[in-house]
């Protein structure tokens, strides 16, 4: 898809329809404290946290079976 169209694609996106873009299919994983102790948070697009995990990989899998792609975030 050329860049520009893209560009005007989203440029007409509602607030809300942007945060909610890919919401579904796209995700992180991030470390986070849970009592006491760091967890893998799984968040989708908008950043919402869908569950916990004991490690980064457990957390990932569970994206994989969920069909959602990991993304990483900076």
């Amino acid at each position: 898809m050329d860049r520009e169209i893209t560009k005007e694609v989203f440029k007409q996106l509602s607030e809300q329809n942007f945060l909610d873009f890919g919401r579904d299919q796209i995700c992180y994983v991030k470390p986070v404290y849970s009592h006491g102790a760091i967890a893998y948070g799984l968040f989708n697009a908008n950043g919402a946290e869908l569950d916990l995990f004991p490690d980064e990989r457990t957390a990932k899998m569970a994206a994989f079976h969920g069909e959602m792609r990991t993304m990483p975030v900076h």
